[in-house]
């Protein structure tokens, strides 16, 4: 501690252990007047732990306000009004530290000794970011398994590889989520997981589809070392947990999974255009026929013309859905299937209009004769009005006329 800073690892250890090591410091404090900045790194600041070492962390700022000092502490959780009244922490003191960005990770490559061009690193940087939603460990750990690799030359395939490290890493976190949770907490960090972004009401109409008897206590004791607040109202999962669920869980029970996350979602009202856009993706995952119809409805007939377009753009990755011959992307249901190309028809004209006409002839394709005849008729009709109503698409006439065949 002959350092201007003294730094006092806390995580993982108990309430208890960490009584007894701030009691300690507190020795160390009145035997040794030089030491003036302390950080106390990663303690548990959860209410029913820091009653037990609340005298002992307030009898530690004290001293080192008194020899005009500074304390750091970090912590996964936010001190609750109690504890920042108790310890008299000003509200102005409190900042959440955000994901690190593209530069960040670009300067920890520099400091790292990068061996390739700014450009390349500047590449390297945004995988990284990507591949490890900008979480420090995981940052670190996908620097240490580049290094280990020799910094191959960036290329776009990277973003669907785990590396080695940022894989063992994640397992690591599983197994302390596995140790350290029930089986309710547990199950409510994987479904969440598998939602990406989510408010409050949305972790707790989750909970409820997953059958976890009060969602909403549960989800309050996972935030803070398993869920991250990312904006006041949006959370996440820690990326260090946030894809388990694909590990945990069998194709076919994600895929229910991905159901009863729309449906909740849906159920909770009050929706941004992100949120329209994420009911879409986790519908069609888990192949939810009604709320896939519903979406359809509401996104091409439901909203006002500016409104509609931001949703249709938030959800373009429904142009990455093929359209090779012969091949329907809701083969299930042939209804279902029709709508889908419509909206995928409506996205092209607001995202990718050269893609329009590929889309058309699929669309044109995939719609057969069917009972009641009334129903093939009316996707007929909804077929060709769309191609004459948009005539702004890039569609060769030929195209045009068959639609009238």
């Amino acid at each position: 501690y002959s350092q201007k800073w003294v730094w006092v690892h806390l995580a993982s250890l108990t309430p208890e252990t960490i009584m007894d090591v701030l009691t300690r410091l507190g020795l160390l404090l009145d035997s040794d007047p030089s030491v003036r900045n302390l950080l106390l790194d990663d303690i548990d600041l959860a209410p029913a732990a820091c009653r037990l070492y609340e005298p002992s962390l307030g009898g530690i700022l004290l001293t080192v306000q008194s020899r005009s000092g500074r304390v750091i502490l970090t912590s996964q959780r936010t001190p609750s009004s109690r504890l920042q009244t108790a310890l008299a922490i000003q509200t102005d003191s409190l900042v959440r530290v955000p994901a690190l960005t593209e530069e960040e990770v670009s300067v920890i490559l520099e400091r790292t000794g990068f061996p390739r061009s700014r450009e390349e690193r500047s590449q390297w940087a945004k995988i990284i970011q990507l591949q490890s939603a900008g979480h420090p460990q995981l940052v670190q750990a996908a620097v240490r398994s580049q290094i280990l690799a020799g910094w191959t030359r960036a290329r776009i395939e990277a973003l669907l590889e785990t590396p080695q490290e940022v894989a063992l890493e994640r397992r690591e976190a599983r197994q302390i989520l596995v140790d350290a949770l029930p089986a309710p907490q547990r199950t409510l960090t994987y479904w969440l997981g598998v939602a990406g972004t989510f408010r409050r009401d949305h972790a707790i109409a989750i909970g409820e589809k997953a059958g976890i008897p009060f969602p909403g206590d549960h989800f309050e004791s996972l935030v803070g070392p398993w869920v991250e607040p990312i904006t006041d109202t949006h959370f996440r999962v820690t990326p260090l947990i946030g894809s388990s669920a694909t590990d945990v869980f069998g194709e076919q029970v994600l895929r229910n999974i991905h159901a009863r996350i729309a449906e909740a979602l849906l159920s909770c009202g009050h929706l941004s255009q992100h949120e329209a856009g994420s009911i879409m993706m986790h519908a069609f995952v888990g192949k939810h026929a009604g709320i896939l119809l519903l979406g359809v409805y509401r996104m091409v007939l439901g909203a006002d013309e500016a409104t509609r377009d931001i949703v249709l753009n938030e959800i373009s990755w429904f142009l990455a859905l093929t359209t090779a011959p012969g091949v329907r992307i809701f083969p299930d249901d042939p209804q279902v299937n029709s709508a889908l190309r419509l909206l995928q028809f409506r996205v092209a004209l607001v995202a990718d209009p050269s893609k329009a006409e590929a889309i058309a002839e699929r669309w044109d394709e995939e719609i057969t004769d069917c009972e009641p005849r009334e129903l093939y008729l009316l996707q007929r009709f909804t077929y060709v009005l769309h191609l004459l109503l948009f005539f702004q698409a890039p569609i060769r006439p030929s195209c045009l006329i068959a639609c009238f065949k």
